[in-house]
């Protein structure tokens, strides 16, 4: 087979066999947005309702977008009723300009506008000419509910007040992406009415909720979130964001809730997460106990974060690995001489301490 062949068949079993977007652009569900990190990058926010999609003809249309042989236009506007201005000068009836077609499947070009739909925005205005911040998460959809209007309020705290109001939705999908909206956007105080959809939810948007708490750095949910990352069967998508999000976690109080679930972890994958932010971010003497249990896993990612956090926190020599690369014989050597000084002096060590 010529070289161009085995390219073609290669990137035919990846499209069918990989999941969507997964080995071309990583993409996080819109579930897990970050709107601080979004906003930094435009200079228009807003909410509003789609009323009309048409298409553009301005746009090149993709080569492979085809339809009966023939390229397919793939570009198209989306005429907004404008509901709130979160940043910038915008005109109702703004349209926004975005791209809908085969490239979804490659980890671009994810949000399909539809009338009817709401929407916050975050894009650049150039010349009146608006284009979302990012194909996949640039637009991301809310309840139709507003706040009250805070005058004087930056963009955050008037959108939080919306995302609130949002929790008061008659319909409970809505009442979810509330909250994962809240959760994006990182702010402690969101947390009193975080706590009361706590509360007084259940099931899946209980779950959202939980989720949106541990976003704004409130560690004191950890109890409800071992109970549903450790607990036994498949993981959803927000036991799978709950783990993901403990990459941030960097305060110290977190530590003996992060420690019980690890404790009770169902798998590598949960250790894994829960090892990160106590090596990488905590630094905790507190977790060295667990670290030393940790050198008798058979995961080469579990036996790196357990040599490297000895080094780092317990300050043992040798466990401070150097060199290795990716020698794994190399790897394996330090791996023994750490779990060797844990065996004769580390573990005799008193680490309960702070």
């Amino acid at each position: 087979m010529k070289k161009k062949g085995k390219q073609e068949v290669l990137l035919f079993v990846l499209i069918i066999l990989l999941p969507a977007r997964l080995w071309s652009r990583l993409v996080e569900p819109p579930s897990m947005a970050d709107e601080q990190w979004l906003a930094r990058r435009v200079d228009t926010i807003f909410k509003g309702t789609v009323i009309a999609v048409t298409p553009d003809p301005r746009g090149d249309p993709h080569y492979w977008a085809k339809l009966d042989g023939k390229p397919m236009n793939d570009n198209f506007d989306a005429k907004f009723r404008i509901e709130r201005v979160y940043r910038g000068n915008i005109a109702d009836g703004a349209s926004v300009h975005f791209v809908w077609g085969i490239q979804e499947i490659f980890g671009h070009d994810c949000i399909d506008f539809k009338p009817g739909q709401h929407w916050v925005v975050f894009a650049e205005n150039k010349g009146g000419e608006l284009t979302l911040a990012d194909d996949c998460d640039g637009a991301l959809a809310v309840s139709p509910r507003l706040g009250q209007k805070l005058e004087g309020a930056g963009w955050s705290k008037q959108m939080e007040a919306d995302f609130i109001a949002g929790l008061g939705d008659s319909d409970p999908a809505d009442r979810i992406l509330s909250l994962q909206r809240l959760g994006g956007l990182k702010l402690a105080s969101s947390r009193p009415a975080i706590h009361r959809e706590i509360e007084q939810s259940q099931g899946e948007e209980k779950k959202w909720a939980v989720y949106a708490a541990l976003r704004t750095g409130d560690v004191t949910v950890l109890p409800l979130v071992k109970d549903y990352v450790t607990s036994a069967g498949k993981k959803g998508v927000p036991e799978e964001a709950m783990l993901v999000e403990f990459r941030w976690i960097k305060d110290p109080a977190a530590v003996p809730g992060l420690l019980d679930i690890l404790a009770n972890a169902p798998n590598d994958d949960t250790r894994q997460m829960v090892l990160i932010p106590l090596v990488d971010n905590v630094g905790d003497p507190r977790a060295i106990p667990a670290l030393g249990e940790s050198l008798s896993s058979s995961n080469g990612h579990i036996l790196y974060l357990a040599v490297t956090g000895l080094g780092k926190i317990a300050h043992a020599e040798a466990c401070k690995i150097s060199g290795a690369g990716d020698d794994e014989m190399l790897f394996r050597q330090q791996v023994a001489a750490c779990k060797t000084w844990w065996e004769k002096t580390g573990s005799k060590q008193d680490w309960s301490t702070n």
